[in-house]
């Protein structure tokens, strides 16, 4: 698997996972799924839902502005852990493309870039995630980080 990382602007990678698109598309759009790769979720994953997403102490709260088979995009509305503040309003974003038997994930955190707090530990951690995506949907999951 190669990751492609663009530090001129905001947080972007692009992922293959060679799996059907049908695969990625679950994986980001059941609260199974998204705890399978991500952390513990709850709520509703569907376009209009929101998700909570359990950081131990912390939470996040993401609204489903799109939840499609070619596109599923969140917005970050709550953010309880102050050192991450700089979350709230940025939107996440996986664009997928279908290229037969591999699906092309692009992945924006728009609004994290080079110069907020968190930039170091976010990119990690994204970095890090974006590949267990992979790494889940092609059965290979890895621990999810309980260390953020």
């Amino acid at each position: 698997m190669s990751l492609t990382l663009n530090h001129d602007n905001d947080y972007a990678v692009e992922i293959p996972i060679a799996a059907p698109i049908e695969a990625v598309f679950v994986a980001l759009t059941t609260l199974e799924g998204l705890t399978g790769w991500w952390v513990r979720a709850t709520g509703n994953a569907e376009a209009g839902g929101e998700i909570t997403f359990d950081f131990g102490e912390n939470a996040t709260v993401m609204r489903v502005d799109e939840a499609t088979r070619s596109a599923v995009r969140w917005t970050c509305i709550s953010m309880n852990d102050p050192q991450f503040a700089d979350w709230i309003g940025t939107t996440i974003s996986f664009v997928l493309h279908d290229d037969g038997d591999t699906t092309r994930v692009a992945f924006t955190h728009a609004g994290l870039q080079p110069q907020i707090e968190c930039w170091d530990q976010c990119s990690a951690g994204w970095n890090y995630y974006t590949k267990n995506l992979a790494a889940y949907v092609t059965g290979q999951t890895q621990a999810p980080r309980t260390d953020r």
